[in-house]
């Protein structure tokens, strides 16, 4: 009962993965275990790849919490059983026999020669090379967890400032025959620049609010939540400061005036936001995570719960009788920016984000 009140709203191939898992432990060798357990968290996480795919086309933020969240769980609910999820993959690679038997066709005058005979070269250099692999299925579901965090970090951002962004990038380009300056281009012009900012400082803190709400109704975890927007945050700071050294270099004192003001507010909106959102009367209440909107794509349920795994605890058998709790560690904050300054003119890169250790 436990169990299933922590994956409740899990998508089917996690639960039914983790199932698996826990009636073979006890039932096989480690090393079958091991080879089991690889093939079968390497399906699931593509499964959920697969899920998130489809979710995206409908909203990608869903997509990606749902993606980060379920590799959340995954990760967690692995780490009680008492193995290393490692094998090693033996492959015979056969690209030294396909050349040995294609240089024996050419000289097949010499199979009879007692010098350079092309069947005992044939015979030497014809013997497949064996290759050994080993697969950490631990690193890799790592390793998918990472770029996930990273592509919602740099997604969510480039979204959120759009329209400044388009504008740098613009900006940055040589300008046109008829223009002398930046203002004289008609995406440039005063008034203009002053409606996209004035339009910023409104739309700008609205969506990270969303995202906010929407990261605490995935993840129900306020260090994950702080964690992943963070670095979004300091990207929005990044392209603001940006901004404003744009519009200093290219505009007058008084046009530049009412522009600094908009981004002093916007960036003043945005340093007020939380880093996360506090939890909801629904996951205070039930201790489970709320039900957050997804598509009703085939085989993806219309709604992705999150829930509180990360977190939480899983009671999952071990060989000796005894149970292991299951604690989640804390993920590493994020790496510092290098401070060193954007490009003038340009979008500056997005900030990095180490959330888990190699």
């Amino acid at each position: 009962g436990r169990r299933r009140g922590i994956l409740a709203g899990c998508y089917k191939s996690l639960d039914n993965t983790l199932q698996c898992l826990i009636w073979v432990y006890r039932c096989v060798e480690q090393q079958t275990f091991e080879e089991l357990a690889q093939e079968a968290v390497t399906n699931c996480a593509l499964s959920l790849k697969d899920a998130s795919a489809a979710i995206s086309k409908r909203s990608r933020i869903d997509g990606d919490l749902f993606f980060i969240k379920h590799l959340l769980v995954l990760r967690e609910q692995i780490s009680p059983f008492n193995t290393q999820l490692t094998v090693k993959q033996i492959n015979l690679d056969f690209g030294s026999t396909a050349a040995a038997f294609g240089n024996f066709l050419a000289h097949s005058r010499n199979i009879f020669s007692r010098h350079n005979n092309a069947f005992v070269d044939l015979v030497a250099r014809g013997v497949p090379t064996i290759r050994e692999n080993e697969v950490d299925c631990k690193r890799d579901l790592e390793t998918q967890l990472k770029a996930a965090c990273e592509n919602f970090i740099v997604r969510t951002y480039e979204q959120a400032l759009a329209t400044i962004i388009a504008f740098l990038q613009r900006a940055s380009k040589p300008l046109s025959e008829n223009s002398t300056t930046l203002q004289d281009m008609d995406f440039a012009k005063p008034d203009k620049v002053q409606a996209l900012l004035a339009n910023a400082e409104t739309s700008v803190p609205e969506f990270l609010t969303m995202i906010r709400r929407r990261m605490a109704l995935y993840l129900a975890n306020q260090q994950t939540e702080a964690i992943l927007f963070n670095p979004i945050r300091a990207n929005v700071f990044a392209a603001l400061t940006q901004m404003g050294n744009c519009l200093e270099a290219n505009y007058s004192q008084d046009q530049v005036a009412p522009m600094l003001r908009s981004l002093s507010a916007l960036r003043t909106a945005v340093t007020n936001l939380p880093s996360a959102a506090p939890p909801s009367p629904t996951l205070a209440a039930n201790g489970d995570a709320a039900a957050a909107p997804g598509p009703a794509a085939e085989g993806v349920p219309a709604t992705a719960h999150a829930g509180q795994a990360e977190r939480q605890q899983l009671h999952a058998p071990q060989r000796d009788g005894g149970v292991v709790s299951l604690e989640a560690a804390p993920p590493t904050p994020p790496a510092p920016d290098n401070g060193v300054p954007p490009e003038p003119g340009a979008p500056p890169p997005p900030v990095p984000v180490d959330l888990f250790e190699e």
